[in-house]
């Protein structure tokens, strides 16, 4: 009797330390992913060697096959077997390998852009396989911004040679993509809830595991980017990490840190000419955003109006000094500047159009001066009788636009020297 309760103890105590290492831990998966990564690692570096025209093809297939092993295992696990702790590991590690955190879209680029393509596509399938593995119901964006960044992942490298003069260009548009996908994450929070009850613990897992999807895609995402200077021989400068500047002030959202965070990223990207119209994009995407989720800055919109402005007057601009305005451009943006004015009561609109009159006054003050001492007594006065009709009219406009504004009623007959009881006889 003692020998058999001595081995069921034994037996138990085996399981239950089974259960503690494969269970909830189960370091085979880790030693799984490492032992992948490591076998990519020394694959793709013999690679070049080797003369194998397919090699980075074969090399991603296999990363795709892993990884939707990894999401099979997942759906096994959670689904099938109610085994919740590993099944999140592997979906973890699934997210860890979906931005190709082992570079093949780099040596996807060498081959063709179908290949490309077919990886991108590859992205919103294996999301979905994840949603339906956890029983997860996730807004349209959760799909959307990977996807978009992932595009960028795999079709940059197609865009750039080595040492060629507009891969800084790509770079600094694809720092802006990330940067702002990473915004409007931080700022929009996209929904994920699971269909299965949970209880304080497991929603505590949940909002982590999400939190930290979005780390390891954005992190990875970034991790290319730093990549490609090495590979195509991107210079250093300011100028890459002006986004930073920008989304920064996401973390405390206070106004005048995004409005300096703009004006610093765009002053920087005056280093490099050809990143001036790129970063005054992102910029006025970016305080876009920023006006649509924070309805109490509604006056970031005139720096994103701005920072369109800057975009569009240095369009294709690439040396100095600086090109030529183009008066449409400045027709437009005076216009839009005008209309915020008057329809969202921002007298702040006013602002850049003082700014953008004075340097004109400067430059046209000696031919104003020289066409005003050449007008006759007879244009002039027809000038001041435009400017009356025109100051008549535009009082009207003022008072009819702030009627109901004010609305005073009077506390006595007193008030009106000329009313009835008031009136000298």
């Amino acid at each position: 009797m003692n020998q058999q309760k001595t081995t069921s103890s034994s037996s138990h105590r085996l399981r239950q330390l089974l259960h503690y290492w494969f269970v909830q831990y189960n370091p085979l998966y880790f030693f799984s992913a490492l032992c992948v990564l490591l076998g990519m690692f020394l694959i793709t570096r013999e690679l070049p060697q080797l003369n194998w025209q397919h090699g980075h093809i074969f090399a991603s297939a296999v990363m795709q096959v892993y990884e939707l092993m990894l999401i099979s295992g997942a759906v096994l696990l959670f689904r099938g077997a109610s085994q919740y702790r590993p099944s999140v590991i592997l979906g973890l590690l699934a997210v860890f390998f979906m931005f190709d955190c082992t570079l093949q879209t780099e040596g996807l680029a060498a081959v063709s852009p179908l290949y490309a393509v077919m990886w991108i596509c590859m992205i919103p399938v294996k999301i979905t396989a994840l949603v339906y593995a956890f029983r997860l119901r996730a807004s349209w964006d959760f799909w959307v911004f990977p996807a978009l960044a992932g595009s960028a992942i795999a079709v940059a490298p197609h865009l750039m040679r080595p040492s060629a003069s507009a891969n800084l260009t790509i770079l600094i548009i694809a720092s802006w993509l990330g940067f702002l996908l990473a915004a409007v994450v931080i700022e929009k929070r996209p929904l994920i809830s699971c269909t299965v009850k949970l209880d304080t613990w497991g929603l505590s897992v949940l909002r982590k595991s999400v939190n930290a999807v979005w780390m390891i895609w954005f992190g990875f995402y970034f991790y290319h980017l730093i990549v490609w200077n090495q590979l195509f021989g991107v210079l250093p400068g300011l100028v890459r990490f002006a986004p930073l500047a920008v989304v920064i002030p996401l973390f405390n959202k206070i106004e005048s840190h995004t409005w300096i965070g703009g004006i610093v990223a765009i002053t920087v990207s005056f280093w490099y000419p050809p990143a001036v119209a790129p970063t005054a994009l992102g910029v006025g995407l970016f305080l876009t955003l920023m006006t649509y989720s924070r309805s109490q800055q509604r006056r970031l919109i005139v720096g994103a109006v701005c920072a369109f402005y800057i975009a569009c007057q240095t369009f294709g601009w690439q040396h100095w000094p600086l090109p030529p305005l183009n008066m449409a451009v400045n027709i437009v943006t005076v216009a839009v500047l005008l209309l915020i004015a008057w329809r969202l009561k921002m007298r702040c609109a006013l602002l850049p159009l003082l700014f953008g009159l004075v340097p004109a006054i400067i430059k046209y003050l000696p031919l104003i001066i020289r066409l005003l001492t050449s007008l006759s007594g007879f244009e002039w006065g027809i000038i001041l009788l435009l400017t009356g009709f025109v100051a008549l009219v535009a009082g009207i406009a003022v008072n009819w636009n702030m009627r109901g504004e004010t609305n005073e009623q009077p506390t006595s007959n007193n008030q009106f020297p000329n009313s009835e009881k008031g009136i000298d006889k």
